[in-house]
C-alpha cells in the first residue's frame, strides 16, 4: 500500500516542482526584459539629447571641446564602419555579455569624415567632418 501511494505522489511532486520552476524562469524572463526595455529607452533619450547637440558637420574639434567643457569623457575608437577617421565614443552603459567575453559596453559614437587624407594608421585630425551620431556596442575581454 505504501509503496503505491509512493508512485502516485513522487510523479505529482515532479510535475508541481516543475511548474514552479517554469514559473519562476518566465517570471525572471519577464523580468530582464522590462529591464531591457529601460535600459533601451535610456540610450534612445540619450542618443537623442547627443544628436540635438552635436549636428552633422561640426568638426572634431569643436565637438570634443564641447564633451571637455561639459567634463564628459571621451575615448577614441578605430574604424567604425568602415570610417576614414577615428570615432570619439561616449559610454553610457554596460549590458549583459556572453561567457565568452568579460563586458558589453555600450557608446554615444560620434563619427567622423576625413577632411583630408589621413596617414597610416588611421588618426584623428581636429578638421575631420561629424557625419553621425549613433549607438555603438562593444564587447570586450573576449577569448
Amino acid at each position: 500500500m505504501k509503496r503505491g501511494l509512493l508512485l502516485v505522489i513522487a510523479p505529482i511532486g515532479v510535475l508541481l516542482s516543475g511548474v514552479a520552476v517554469r514559473s519562476h524562469v518566465k517570471s525572471e524572463a519577464r523580468k530582464e526584459s522590462e529591464a531591457s526595455k529601460k535600459r533601451e529607452a535610456v540610450y534612445d533619450s540619450t542618443l537623442r539629447a547627443y544628436s540635438q547637440k552635436f549636428k552633422p558637420g561640426l568638426t572634431r574639434q569643436e565637438v570634443e571641446e564641447q564633451l571637455r567643457t561639459k567634463n564628459t569623457t571621451y575615448m577614441q575608437l578605430c574604424c567604425l564602419e568602415r570610417s576614414t577617421s577615428v570615432a570619439d565614443t561616449v559610454k553610457i552603459g554596460e549590458e549583459g555579455h556572453p561567457w565568452y567575453c568579460s563586458e558589453n559596453y555600450v557608446y554615444i559614437a560620434f563619427e567622423f569624415a576625413a577632411a583630408e587624407p589621413h596617414n597610416l594608421p588611421i588618426s584623428a585630425y581636429g578638421n575631420d567632418i561629424l557625419k553621425k551620431v549613433s549607438i555603438f556596442r562593444q564587447l570586450g575581454g573576449c577569448l
